[in-house]
């Protein structure tokens, strides 16, 4: 997979992922300092470096691959298992956690609610939770920005389903800014978007 053929979302932290974070770090140096030992130190650091390996840094789309990017490793989900997503503030709320981490870093692991069932949850943002349906899974994440996140989403496994590897046309329905962005980032080597419904991306 080449560098023209993804596009990386960032995952930035919401406010609930700030407090948690900050108050269980200050609450984990309190109980270092106030309880001196081998045994709280260890305790401490586990618990932060558990909270930071399963922290999210971002998200790909790659192809027919949706990647949550972590500290050195990768979780990946295949696009062609995939059903529709939708955009959902509240995707996270009265939600119970099966296994997994509530607000520490984010919001990682299994989770429950009466709305979604189960479902895997790769949030740093509840604010901007994004839901993925696939087939028997659903997943749960916060790009920065939702509405691209859907575009590319859409755009992506149409585009190298239909021609893998370099393209010379690709039909599109016309939503200009932000296909010009997706296409801008994915594929600077490029082209002309036509401002006609049905637009057509050349690749030179």
């Amino acid at each position: 997979m080449n560098e023209f053929s993804k596009i990386y979302f960032r995952a930035p932290w919401g406010i609930w992922t700030i407090v948690m974070t900050v108050s269980l770090m200050a609450l984990l140096a309190a109980f270092v300092i106030f309880t001196p030992g081998i045994a709280t130190f260890i305790v401490s650091g586990l618990l932060i470096l558990t909270g930071l390996a399963f922290s999210v840094r971002g998200y790909t789309i790659a192809g027919n691959k949706l990647i949550i990017h972590r500290p050195g490793w990768v979780t990946e989900f295949q696009l062609t298992d995939f059903i529709k997503a939708t955009i959902n503030p509240n995707a996270m709320r009265a939600s119970v956690r099966v296994f997994g981490i509530g607000g520490f870093f984010g919001y990682t692991g299994k989770f429950s609610n009466n709305h979604l069932g189960r479902f895997r949850a790769y949030v740093t943002d509840p604010g901007r939770c994004v839901v993925i349906k696939f087939k028997g899974e659903v997943v749960v994440i916060s790009p920065e920005n939702p509405d691209e996140f859907l575009e590319a989403l859409e755009f992506f496994p149409a585009l190298f389903n239909n021609s893998p590897g370099l393209i010379p046309f690709i039909q599109i329905g016309y939503r200009q800014s932000v296909h010009r962005s997706i296409a801008n980032q994915s594929f600077p080597f490029l082209f002309h978007i036509s401002q006609q419904p049905a637009s057509t991306i050349r690749l030179s």
